[in-house]
Parts: structure tokens; sequence; C-alpha cells
């Protein structure tokens, strides 16, 4: 099961920002010294823009979205001190 914790609010009437952790809940039968009940993702950082381009004569309008993802989790973590080059988690699976 996945949780999103976001935070965030408008910048402009256009423009807004939002940090979003993701935790992904896990039901397994290890025992409970064993299990990770809420593992932790890279948390990412969205901005977004409704009207990048806007043209309402001609009924147009292109919206802008950038999401940085920050390396910060135990798996991503991880993954980097078993490999030099730095890898992002998929938060997905």
């Amino acid at each position: 099961m996945r949780h999103y914790f976001t935070f965030g609010g408008k910048l402009t009437e256009d423009i807004s920002l939002t940090a979003t952790q993701l935790g992904t809940q896990h039901y397994n039968e290890k025992t409970e010294s064993e299990q990770k009940h809420l593992q932790w993702a890279d948390p990412y950082v969205t901005l977004s823009h409704s009207k990048l381009l806007h043209n309402e004569e001609m009924g147009f309008n292109l919206e802008g979205y950038a999401r940085y993802y920050i390396p910060v989790s135990r798996d991503t973590q991880d993954a980097e001190t078993l490999d030099s080059s730095p890898k992002m988690v998929d938060p997905t699976t």
C-alpha cells in the first residue's frame, strides 16, 4: 500500500510548488523485528505552471510540470554504497 504525504501551495495564480514523500507499507510474514512496516522512497519537489503558453483567442494552453527527486532514502544510499555510480531507486517497486 502506498502513502503520499504532500505539502505545497501556490506561489502565484499560475505557479505552484509541492513537496511529496512516498511511503510504501508492507505486509508480510516476517517476524516483527525483521519487518519494514513503512519504507520511505526518495522525496521529490514539483514545480508546475498552469499557463506556460496561453492564447484565449485560439483556445490554446500549454502547461509546464517539472519534478526533481532528492536522493536521500536509505535504499538509494545503500545502492550507492554497493556501486560508485549514483542510482535512483524506483519508488513503485
